[in-house]
Parts: structure tokens; C-alpha cells; sequence
């Protein structure tokens, strides 16, 4: 099997993305092996297959089967659970469902929530859940796994930048932290970003704004990676196993150490799920403002310390499912 050096990590041309045996996460003190890996990894491509990651696969199975059975509702079912901004007679103004947004660069609908237990007012977490046996408790039930382990490779980063092992782990404890399903629809008139010869893409080129995301994906394929080379590369589905890539915010705090990477999803043929898990701290966190000026900064110059709150209240304006038919502007 071919393989090649990049910026010292064994690349493997035919997966291309650097796979990690967690080993069901083995206490971090005296795993130094496992602790520079991942972290040579996050450095220098900032896209992660986890394996052995410690996430049973039937709660993932049952997950996947929950996504299947509401996305395969009526559009009439389906948005009596949608947030304000698609249902103005609906309370949840966060959380909840939206549909596929006519004309919107991101072509999907999907669902989400948190569990934040002292929400933001901006941000509350009440919603609706659909009338599916076993839905909310199975897709909470995902959220505290995945909480746990976004915990976990919050230390782990932290022990390879030179942190302590407690590295902010008090300030994502009680996070606000997404869990989101998501049905990209086959076949959507999703504006190229290339040419017109070229494929589509239902999410387009872009990097996430936060710290870590775990990724469930079915078997459809489609999410697309920025590989060091300068080549857009497939992230393949492996089945059991997690995508974990960073958001700016992290590889603002680790002084661009570990690497925010660019990633889009192509337009799929028929139909694709995937389960993204947005691993966010407590609102009041402060963290710095991670851009250069530009018209989501306003006041706000680079590195000044804001709340995390603040941030994701600037930076969603640009997320067409939080800002289509509300009556706030700046949310």
C-alpha cells in the first residue's frame, strides 16, 4: 500500500485521512505515544478518523434508525417541530427542526438541540420533540457520550499544546454543545462552487467556527476535505467510526498549532444522513475573538476576550436556518 510523508505524518493514499485507535480511551497520564499522534494529527491535517473511540455501536445504529424515521415524515409532521423562524406560532427560538431553505448556499434540513442546564436568553434550549418511540432519549442519550468524549480529546490537545489535563475542561462541563441530524436530500439545484461543469455541493467550502466536531456519517459518502497538498479529498465512511475535525476557535487558542481545516459536503445522488456533534462551552466562557476585522467582527478586534455567547451570536447571522424569517437581525 502506498504511503507518503507530509509535514512528518505517515499519509496513507488510499484513505488519505490519518485514522486513531483511541483503545477505548485509556487514562491520558503516561500515554504519551497516543497523546503526540493525535495531536501530530490535529496539527497537521485537523481532519481525524477515530476509532475504538469508546461509542457503542448500537446507540449509533439506533441514532442513524431515528434520523431515518423522522426525515421519512410528511413536511406537514415535520414543522410542527420547526424553531420560530419557520413556525412564528412555535416558543422554541434556538432549538428544533428547519426544512430546506429555497435558494440557500446549504442545501438540508435537519433537527437539534442541547442540554445547557443554565442557557444563555439568547440561546434557550426548549423545543419540541417529535412523537417517536425511544427519539429524545436515544439522541440524548448520544449527547452525553459525545460529551464525554469531546472531553476527553479536549484534554488529550490540551496535554500536547502544554496544558494541564484540566485544560477548560470546567468551562464545556455544562456546555452548549449541539447535537444535530441532518438529511441532505438527492438531486437539490445546490448552486455549483465550481463551474457549471462541475459538481455541487450541499454545504459549501467552509471551516467550523467552534472548537471540536464529531461526526456520524451513513454510507453515502460526500463530505470532502482541504488535504495538506492542496487537493480536495473524500473522507470515507468507515462504519463504527467517528470524523473529528476543528474549528477556529480551537486553532485560535492553540496559536494556529492545531489546523482548522476546510471541508465541504458534494450533493449526493440520493439521499444522505449524518450526525454532527458541535462541542461548545458554557455560554459565559470567555474566549478570544478569533478573525481579523470583516463585517462579522464589528467592534470587535482580534484576540480581545468576548463570551462564547457573544461569539455565536455574531457568528450564526451567516447560518440561513437561524436567520430566515426572524425578526431579530443580529441572530
Amino acid at each position: 500500500m502506498i504511503a507518503f510523508l507530509c509535514g512528518g505524518v505517515l499519509w496513507n493514499k488510499m484513505s488519505y485521512f490519518p485514522a486513531m485507535d483511541l483503545k477505548n480511551r485509556p487514562d491520558l497520564p503516561g500515554n504519551q505515544a497516543l497523546i503526540e499522534t493525535v495531536g501530530k494529527a490535529a496539527s497537521e491535517s485537523g481532519f481525524l478518523i477515530l476509532t475504538n473511540h469508546g461509542i457503542q455501536q448500537g446507540l449509533s445504529d439506533r441514532c442513524f434508525s431515528m434520523c431515518q424515521e423522522f426525515f421519512d415524515l410528511q413536511s406537514e409532521a415535520k414543522i410542527k417541530f420547526a424553531t420560530q423562524r419557520f413556525l412564528p406560532s412555535n416558543s422554541n427560538s434556538y432549538r428544533g427542526y428547519f426544512p430546506v431553505i429555497a435558494g440557500d448556499p446549504s442545501q438540508k434540513e435537519g433537527f437539534e438541540f442541547g442540554q445547557c442546564s443554565s442557557p444563555d436568553s439568547r440561546f434557550p434550549e426548549t423545543l419540541r420533540w417529535p412523537e417517536i418511540q425511544g427519539f429524545e432519549a436515544t439522541l440524548k442519550k448520544m449527547h452525553a457520550e459525545l460529551t464525554r468524549l469531546g472531553l476527553y480529546m479536549l484534554s488529550l490537545l490540551g496535554l500536547y499544546l502544554g496544558h494541564r489535563q484540566d485544560w477548560m475542561q470546567k468551562d464545556f462541563a455544562d456546555g452548549m454543545s449541539t447535537f444535530r441530524i441532518i438529511h441532505y436530500p438527492g438531486n437539490t439545484q445546490s448552486q455549483s462552487f465550481q463551474s457549471p461543469n462541475e459538481l455541487t455541493y450541499s454545504t459549501p467550502d467552509h471551516t467550523d467556527s467552534g472548537f471540536i466536531t464529531l461526526l456520524f456519517q451513513d454510507n453515502t459518502g460526500g463530505l470532502e476535505a482541504l488535504f495538506p497538498d492542496g487537493q480536495w479529498r473524500e473522507v470515507p465512511p468507515t462504519e463504527g467510526a467517528i470524523v473529528m475535525n476543528l474549528g477556529d476557535l480551537l486553532a485560535f487558542l492553540s496559536g494556529h498549532r492545531l489546523k482548522a481545516t476546510r471541508h465541504r459536503v458534494r450533493t449526493p445522488s440520493g439521499s444522505r444522513l449524518s450526525m454532527p456533534f458541535f462541542f461548545e462551552p458554557s455560554p459565559g466562557t470567555l474566549i478570544p475573538w478569533p478573525y481579523k476585522g470583516g463585517a462579522i467582527s464589528g467592534s470587535y478586534r482580534e484576540g480581545e476576550l468576548v463570551p462564547y455567547a457573544d461569539f455565536l451570536e455574531k457568528k450564526i447571522q451567516s447560518f440561513g436556518e437561524y436567520s430566515v424569517g426572524s425578526s431579530r437581525k443580529d441572530h
